[in-house]
Formats: C-alpha cells, structure tokens, sequence
C-alpha cells in the first residue's frame, strides 16, 4: 500500500483490504523497486 498515512489503524485497515506491503510517502524510489523485486519473486 502506498499512502501519506502511517497510522496503526490505517496499517490495520490496510492488511484487512490486503496489503501486504506498507509504504509511506515520501519515499525513495530504490525502495519502491526493491519491494516490487521481493514480491514478484
């Protein structure tokens, strides 16, 4: 999930809707890319 929120309720409401992984903005982008790299396996 990608979001301007960091929040234990939004996280909550976040892996409830299937997130799996939590970004903050902003961020760096090679972060962003290593994410999409574990999850695609």
């Amino acid at each position: 999930m990608l979001t301007t929120e960091n929040g234990a309720e939004i996280k909550a409401e976040g892996r409830r809707a299937g997130a799996s992984a939590w970004m903050v903005k902003p961020f760096e982008p090679s972060t962003l890319l290593g994410l999409v790299a574990r999850y695609q396996g």
